[in-house]
């Protein structure tokens, strides 16, 4: 267990200071006395969990280090200027809807993507983050993947050990179909075409926009992979057009 890694705690013999990564003034001050009998050595991490639940802050202790490396990822990349005032609002969002999810990372290759933790998590919607190599291993999820669940498929594709493709993410319903969609995969164009760029950082950003695009709270357009795809070239990357996961010529359609 951790604490997380958007607030801190400053302890000292009067009282407990609580600070958010991007709030200026401390978010909370606890006064230590002789009845709360608080001091620095007795500071647990089980009391440090139960003293920001009485002043409202969600999820002050992370266990789960999948959770964990994605909020301190999403720090860096939140505390760029471009942000502005939203940088309070959109991690505050990320870290209550993360949460919301249970992960299963399915490995449908042999290659290993460090960054790409085991999850503890039993329970909350479905999140199936998928490594294939070939469109047509997406059709062993039939086994694997209960689309009755209603969750939710992120797809990375890989050759020769690298990613060459992230997405498309899709809403998945009980009539879903994994034959469909492996027959649709590559029926994309490119809308839009852009400089190389760092492709470790650009999947964590990418999940994370896709997590904050996801949740019902707030009307934003940050990721690229919702029903479609980002294509790495050698010399460019591309941004697809949508994702179509519905095909006629399936034998589910008769």
């Amino acid at each position: 267990m951790k604490i997380n890694p958007l607030i801190s705690i400053q302890c000292s013999d009067r009282e407990i200071i609580i600070k958010h990564e991007f709030v200026d003034k401390p978010i909370a001050k606890i006064k230590i006395n002789s009845k709360n009998a608080i001091n620095n050595k007795s500071l647990s991490l089980e009391l440090v969990n139960e003293l920001c639940e009485k002043i409202g802050i969600k999820h002050a202790i992370i266990k789960d280090k999948f959770y964990y490396f994605v909020l301190k990822k999403s720090l860096a990349l939140f505390k760029e200027e471009r942000w502005g005032e939203n940088k309070y609002f959109f991690a505050n969002l990320l870290n209550e809807d993360l949460l919301k999810y249970k992960y299963r990372f399915i490995n449908l290759t042999t290659v290993r993507i460090p960054y790409f933790f085991s999850c503890t998590k039993t329970e909350g919607t479905p999140f199936n983050i998928v490594i294939y190599n070939e469109n047509s291993d997406i059709t062993q999820l039939r086994d694997t993947v209960n689309t009755m669940e209603n969750g939710y498929l992120l797809l990375v594709k890989v050759f020769e050990k690298e990613i060459i493709e992230i997405g498309p993410f899709l809403e998945l319903s009980n009539n879903f179909c994994f034959n469909c969609l492996s027959n649709t995969l590559d029926k994309v164009y490119p809308v839009f075409v852009d400089k190389p760029v760092n492709k470790n950082e650009m999947i964590l950003n990418e999940f994370i926009f896709t997590l904050i695009d996801n949740s019902n709270k707030y009307d934003s357009l940050l990721s690229s992979i919702l029903e479609k795809k980002i294509i790495f070239r050698r010399n460019h990357v591309e941004y697809t057009s949508r994702v179509n996961s519905f095909d006629e010529s399936c034998s589910c359609y008769r």
